[in-house]
């Protein structure tokens, strides 16, 4: 999430490209996500390509004191949507972990990726590319001795 402005080049084309190539787009909740212009338009954009949000709430209290809620363009978009609790599991590695995998088998959930046998690539990983041989270098054999004769040569 770059919501301090840091990515360089066009931003647009960038979400664009990532966008287009994603299954699931998981926004990680807060305020500041909420008040990126550049965030909005990104899962908006997921949105209209139907590509399937999985949020992430991670803010607890709001700026102003209560509960972080998802509202405007953010609370729409997720709203009815399961979403992971990362809010009270700061410095806690345990809980951080369980919500990871929580969130993992939300995402697999989506994909209808089998888990009962634990995690498997959606995609099986790319062959390496085939090493190529160099041809072995053929021997040349040496020409064979001119004979003469006993006839007509007399040497």
């Amino acid at each position: 999430m770059d919501i301090k402005g840091g990515v360089s080049g066009n931003i647009n084309a960038a979400m664009a490209k990532g966008v287009e190539g994603a299954m699931i787009i998981c926004p990680f909740m807060t305020e500041d996500y909420e008040s990126s212009e550049s965030c909005e338009l990104e899962l908006n954009y997921a949105k209209d390509r139907r590509v399937q949000i999985v949020p992430c709430m991670v803010q607890e209290q709001s700026k102003s004191g209560g509960e972080y809620r998802a509202s405007g363009w953010l609370g729409v978009i997720t709203a009815g949507k399961l979403w992971t609790d990362f809010r009270s599991v700061e410095d806690d590695e345990s809980k951080i972990a369980g919500q990871a995998d929580a969130l993992l088998f939300e995402i697999a959930n989506k994909l209808n990726v089998d888990t009962r046998g634990g995690f498997k690539p959606v995609k099986p990983p790319p062959k390496p590319a085939p090493v190529k041989k160099e041809p072995a270098p053929v021997k040349k054999e040496p020409a064979p001795a001119k004979k003469s004769c006993s006839t007509c040569c007399s040497r």
